[in-house]
């Protein structure tokens, strides 16, 4: 079985991470360096079942974005990155 891997931008917030997850998915989510609630996000979410990975990003900066996929590529293989928030079936 393929392994499914959605990558979660922090505008997509908590609902869309756990409807994933759920949903039997892989799921890295990036944030700002600015956000300080990431620890105890990450925490929060494995005391509900849930195993998170978390990438520091800066969305306005190429090399920042690029170094974050590639981190991302390199430790889990076969990412999908999901760029819409839209996600059918997830709102």
């Amino acid at each position: 079985m393929t392994k499914r891997i959605a990558v979660v931008s922090g505008g997509m917030g908590e609902v869309n991470s756990t409807k994933l997850h759920d949903a039997a998915y892989d799921v890295p989510v990036t944030h700002s360096s600015a956000n300080a609630g990431v620890t105890a996000w990450l925490r929060s979410m494995q005391t509900q079942g849930g195993s998170f990975r978390a990438y520091t990003v800066d969305v306005a900066d190429y090399d920042s974005r690029r170094q974050c996929a590639e981190k991302i590529r390199q430790e889990i293989l076969d990412t999908k990155i999901l760029r819409d928030s839209r996600l059918e079936g997830y709102q």
